[in-house]
């Protein structure tokens, strides 16, 4: 397990559309670039709509179907980019789209 980079969800649920928040280090625009939803059949980039060292939000994206998705951050290095994935996974709901 990375120690670098870790997030963890205050909402383990969520429905399409849902703003969700999460908490670590190095979440900053500067680190992380993206953050992607996945699973073994759907992968989808989720907007981040504000970041801050220990806080990344972001918006479950309506292309999602209810499922658990693996959650993956896009980190920037001085190479390119990396994906960390420290295996934190959401659980989506279905539900009337928030906006």
């Amino acid at each position: 397990m990375r120690l670098d980079y870790v997030v963890r969800i205050v909402w383990l649920l969520a429905t399409v559309g849902e703003l969700v928040t999460g908490f670590g280090a190095n979440l900053e625009r500067s680190s992380v670039v993206d953050l992607i939803l996945g699973s073994a059949d759907t992968t989808a980039l989720a907007r981040i709509v504000e970041q801050q060292e220990n806080l990344i939000r972001f918006r479950i994206p309506s292309s999602l179907a209810a499922w658990r998705y693996r959650i993956v951050l896009v980190v920037s290095r001085r190479w390119g980019s990396e994906l960390i994935d420290q295996e934190t996974f959401i659980d989506v709901l279905e539900g009337e789209q928030n906006s």
